[in-house]
């Protein structure tokens, strides 16, 4: 994925697998959701469905996982730049 010359293959393997995790992680949400007691995800459908205009995601499941992927990207982010001042300036 953090490959400089991506090739072709290369970009559609990384898609796929994107699509696929989205998909497991919006199932999973939504039977979560359907078979009830996480309070936690049921208000968030309930703010969810409460959303309207042209830019709401499709599935609330789909919107979760994609802010899960950044999540985990600003937390390697964060500890990256914690490691290196903690190297630089041991």
């Amino acid at each position: 994925m953090f490959l400089f010359g991506r090739t072709a293959p290369q970009i559609e393997a990384v898609r796929a697998a994107i699509d696929k995790y989205l998909e497991l992680l919006d199932t999973a949400i939504q039977r979560s959701i359907e078979r009830g007691g996480n309070e936690l995800l049921e208000s968030m459908a309930a703010a969810f469905a409460a959303l309207d205009g042209e830019f709401k995601p499709m599935r609330m499941g789909e919107m979760l996982a994609a802010n899960v992927i950044d999540g985990v990207l600003s937390v390697g982010a964060a500890a990256s730049n914690a490691l290196y001042v903690i190297v630089v300036q041991p």
